[in-house]
C-alpha cells in the first residue's frame, strides 16, 4: 500500500494560490505518467511524450540506477532526453 500524505502546521490562513498552483502541478504530474511511454520493437526505440508526437530515439544509454529508478540518456536527431524510469520486478508466486 501507498500513502501520500500531506500536512499543513501553521496559525496563518491556508494559501489558496499555492495550493492552486500545487493542484495543477499534481494533475499534470499525473497526465504526463499515464501518457508517456518509451518502447523497443524491434531495435527501433520509440519515445512519446503527451505534448509531443513520437520520436525515434537512439539505444539508451543507463545514466544512473537506484533501487526501483533508472535514468536514462536518449538521443533524437535534434535534442536529448534524460528519462526517469520506474521499474519493479513482479513477484512469480502471485
Amino acid at each position: 500500500m501507498t500513502a501520500f500524505i500531506l500536512g499543513y502546521e501553521g496559525n496563518k490562513a491556508i494559501n489558496i494560490p499555492g495550493m492552486v498552483v500545487g493542484f495543477i502541478f499534481i494533475v499534470l504530474l499525473v497526465y504526463t505518467w499515464l501518457y508517456s511511454f518509451f518502447e523497443n520493437s524491434k531495435n527501433k526505440y520509440l519515445l512519446k511524450l503527451p505534448y509531443r508526437t513520437q520520436i525515434k530515439v537512439s539505444k539508451p544509454v543507463l545514466i544512473a540506477k537506484w533501487r526501483i529508478f533508472e535514468i536514462y540518456r536518449l538521443k533524437s536527431e535534434f535534442q536529448s532526453y534524460s528519462v526517469l524510469v520506474f521499474s519493479r520486478k513482479k513477484n512469480k508466486h502471485r
